[in-house]
């Protein structure tokens, strides 16, 4: 009924008073709301990274040569074994126009990736079905189901074109198992390459160079990284060595590069030119093995890129850097470095491990243990898939910023021509017309707020009463005549466990619904998080969602899906590790928990593990609820529904 009545209070004043389009009230509530979504997204952007869009190499990436229309383009990326992939980046060659904007060479306007397994089975993992816009330079980062592959191909289905000859181009293309950069040890091919040493090449296509920049975050860190002290040779060895707190099996040693503000952006300040890097499973550094070997040779500088080396799952417990030719500063010569990194199933298992130099600067600036830090001199590391999908939210913020920018100063410049005059009929219906929207609006907010009332207190009876119950229950057994003390002392801690869990339950709760002056987005991340560790203790976790957040109702009901879920893996699955993983995607959201725990027969009822509450929760979502284990397989559980 509202439609038609605001329709027909529309026509009766446009035929009666043109000038109620341009009512100054509908203006000012417009202009407010501009600027508050502006401020909004300014607050925003200021905690996002910013990519330096500057080649810093003389190596661009890969370009294929110019066909005509209808000829395949495609790169490849093989692996001598199967891998688990999730995820696909592929990150553009810029261009800066003469006006000072961006935009990205060679870059498709549609595209394909599909991923291949051992047994040559080929499926489709994402692909375009409209022109994308240029991206400008910024990351293209797909996630998808994860997925055992050989090979991943990525098809132009609608390449770049200029002069009716298309080209596809890119800078990197990084492939994602979990946090881990799989790409890296990967072998590529292309259905054709223009080859110029250094400038463009399949190799480039996974050598980590990229105009990007270093994966960091906004922020100023205490220390800026280690430093040697200066030498008046370039020969002069330096040598830093990191001692793991554990043997642990690598897949990747990177070094982070200590870029300076004050230097051209190809310029890595203090990375060593001739290097070897090296690893051993023993602690005094006996029997090593090694990784990198550029002692006779000049390794190309990063620049502010990382350099990094892929391990094929090695027993390494210390990592040994030793220079042979040091890089030049006004006719002195040092060893820089603002981080080194180690990675053990996508986690970084040097961090605050014990680092030994040689030497090192008397500069309370640099230190040692600033290596280990999780720091570069720019700023906090972030891991990269992390980094890029941050990247992507900053391009969608800045268009959605520029967009609303020239809206604002459109509906300024309207608004400074209107006159509130007219007839007194039109204006009244108006004001009666925005009244009654006002009042109806008011009641579909009352009673979706009651609602949502009494679900919240039908979810608060059902655990905290029962807690509570629990409670009274224990304190009655406790206060018998016959109690012993050993029981009391039993039936307290019991006690205080039940009172921690509700006040948990009753702080996740109050927090999904107000989120205490932060983004929603950030909220509902630190809950699901803490209820993660929570009830997950001790056991591994990868942790991936969204940047968005869902609304009210659903962050509801996903956060006791999700907490039944992790309740029964901590309960019955006896896991090691655990990935959780919410992803949005053209209006659907898929939440998808795995573990390789114990694992059950779902078609076996008495199995238990709480399917039974799964599936109601995923029945009052609308959503579609599948449920793979094997018993001694672990347990994937993957909810998809409509946002």
């Amino acid at each position: 009924m509202k439609a038609p009545l605001l329709l027909a209070l529309s026509l009766f004043a446009q035929s009666t008073a043109p000038w109620a389009e341009q009512l100054a009230f509908w203006s000012r509530a417009e202009l407010q709301s501009l600027r508050q979504r502006l401020a909004s997204i300014e607050e925003e952007l200021r905690t996002l990274p910013e990519p330096s869009m500057a080649h810093t190499s003389s190596r661009r990436g890969f370009q294929s040569s110019r066909v005509g229309d209808g000829e395949p383009l495609w790169v490849e990326l093989t692996w001598p074994g199967e891998t688990l992939v999730d995820a696909v980046a592929l990150i553009p060659v810029p261009v800066v126009r003469d006006d000072g904007r961006g935009t990205s060479f060679g870059f498709p306007l549609r595209h394909r990736i599909e991923v291949t397994d051992a047994a040559g089975r080929t499926q489709t993992a994402s692909e375009s079905a409209d022109d994308l816009p240029n991206p400008d330079g910024y990351p293209v980062l797909q996630r998808f189901t994860p997925v055992k592959a050989v090979s991943i191909r990525v098809t132009a289905t609608k390449p770049w074109q200029r002069n009716e000859l298309c080209v596809f181009a890119l800078s990197e293309l990084m492939v994602f198992s979990g946090k881990r950069n799989v790409a890296l040890q990967a072998t590529g091919s292309a259905s054709n390459s223009r080859q110029q040493p250094l400038a463009w090449s399949v190799e480039n296509l996974t050598d980590h160079i990229t105009p990007l920049g270093l994966p960091v975050a906004p922020g100023t860190p205490a220390v800026k990284g280690f430093h040697s002290s200066l030498a008046s040779t370039g020969t002069a060895p330096k040598q830093v060595t990191v001692l793991l707190p554990r043997i642990a099996e690598l897949d990747e040693i990177t070094l982070v590069p200590m870029p300076r503000r004050e230097m051209p952006s190809w310029i890595s300040y203090g990375f060593p030119h001739r290097f070897r890097l090296e690893v051993s499973a023993r602690e005094d550094f006996s029997q090593p093995t090694i990784i990198a070997d550029f002692q006779t040779t000049s390794f190309t500088t990063p620049a502010k890129n990382l350099a990094s080396f892929p391990l094929r799952k090695q027993p390494v417990r210390a990592i040994r850097l030793t220079t042979f030719s040091l890089w030049e500063r006004s006719g002195d010569f040092l060893l820089a470095l603002s981080e080194i990194m180690a990675f053990a199933g996508g986690e970084n298992v040097a961090l605050h491990a014990q680092v030994i130099a040689s030497d090192q600067l008397d500069d309370p600036a640099y230190s040692p243990a600033a290596l280990t830090d999780g720091s570069s001199n720019e700023g906090p590391l972030l891991p990269l898939p992390d980094w890029l999908a941050q990247l992507q939210q900053r391009q969608s913020l800045q268009r959605e910023h520029t967009d609303l920018t020239a809206k604002l100063a459109a509906l300024r410049a309207r608004s400074q021509d209107q006159v509130v005059n007219g007839s007194i009929a039109a204006g009244g219906l108006l004001v009666a017309g925005l009244l009654w929207g006002l009042v109806h609006q008011h009641r579909v907010r009352r009673r979706d707020a009651e609602r949502l009332r009494e679900r919240l207190a039908r979810d608060l009876h059902d655990e905290i009463g029962s807690n509570l119950g629990s409670i009274a229950l224990i304190s009655a057994y406790a206060s018998q005549d016959d109690a012993t003390p050993e029981s009391m002392r039993a039936d307290l801690v019991e006690v205080q466990t039940i009172a921690r869990e509700s006040a948990d339950s009753m702080r996740d709760m109050v927090r999904l619904i107000s989120p205490r002056g932060r983004r929603e987005s950030e909220e509902w991340s630190a809950v699901v998080h803490g209820l993660a560790r929570r009830l997950l203790r001790g056991v591994k976790m990868d942790i991936q969602l969204d940047a968005s957040s869902p609304s009210l109702e659903i962050r509801r009901e996903l956060y006791l899906f999700i907490k039944e879920v992790l309740h029964n893996v901590a309960s019955h699955a006896r896991a090691s590790h655990v990935s959780l993983h919410v992803q949005q995607s053209q209006g659907r959201m898929t939440v998808q928990i795995s573990d390789d725990g114990l694992g059950f027969d779902p078609s076996n009822q008495s199995s238990g593990h709480g399917l039974s509450n799964l599936r109601e929760r995923a029945t009052t979502l609308h959503a579609d609820l599948v449920i793979q284990s094997q018993p001694g397989q672990g347990t994937r559980i993957t909810l998809t529904l409509p946002t």
